[in-house]
């Protein structure tokens, strides 16, 4: 029956989800490009209720509300810069409300200030070293932001989002190449917040599980 109900909540929030994707309005197109075809429309409605249901089973109640919020505003930053090219910053801000109050109702000293500094501080180092580069951002304010939360939720573990995220990036960067024939533009811009989201799941559920010792060593 609990899991019924698990289920029912994530496609609830799946529908919420969507619901509010489909409310954003920016002044400019959504993006047209390969990235975009190549995902559902719905897919915050298709992933969320299983999704739940894998985080209910392998976590606690308090991990549990933590991961299922993290990973609903995971979702929908892809799917709006997936589409607009942008992230919202309604979303940083809920998360980091959510965050401070889950630490609160808690008790938890899980949130921690200097994973969030370090990982702020490389992207933005890397954001300039574009403005260098190519004349402009190497990398939006927006996933400078979701990253600083992705950072309050887990820690020192968003690097390995980070790294899964830019590798992921790179091989898709590279597939197109090949594909098309063409170099991509310089400035060209590509989403990354459906590459955070994937590396996030993808660190969640075949990394951070099974390995979590090994954070450990690292931190100590």
């Amino acid at each position: 029956m609990i899991l019924f109900l698990i289920l029912c909540v994530g496609l609830l929030a799946g529908w919420m989800s969507d619901r509010y994707i489909r409310s954003i309005s920016v002044r400019k197109n959504p993006i047209r490009n390969k990235y975009a075809k190549c995902v559902d429309k719905t897919v915050s409605v298709m992933l969320l209720p299983p999704l739940f249901l894998i985080v209910y089973i392998r976590e606690n109640l308090n991990e549990f509300l933590l991961y299922s919020f993290m990973f609903t505003l995971l979702i929908i930053a892809a799917e709006t810069d997936r589409r607009y090219g942008i992230i919202p910053n309604t979303l940083i801000i809920l998360g980091l409300l959510f965050i401070l109050i889950w630490s609160l109702v808690y008790n938890t000293s899980k949130l921690q200030l200097y994973p969030v500094l370090a990982i702020m501080g490389t992207l933005l180092i890397f954001r300039q070293v574009g403005y260098v580069l190519r004349g402009r951002p190497g990398l939006g304010m927006g996933d400078v932001k979701l990253f600083g939360i992705i950072a309050m939720f887990i820690g020192w573990q968003s690097f390995v989002i980070l790294y899964l995220a830019c590798l992921l990036l790179l091989f898709s960067v590279i597939v197109n190449m090949v594909i098309s024939k063409n170099m991509p533009s310089p400035r060209q811009e590509i989403p990354m917040a459906p590459w955070i989201a994937i590396s996030g799941l993808v660190e969640y559920l075949l990394i951070s599980h099974y390995y979590h010792h090994i954070y450990d060593i690292i931190i100590i």
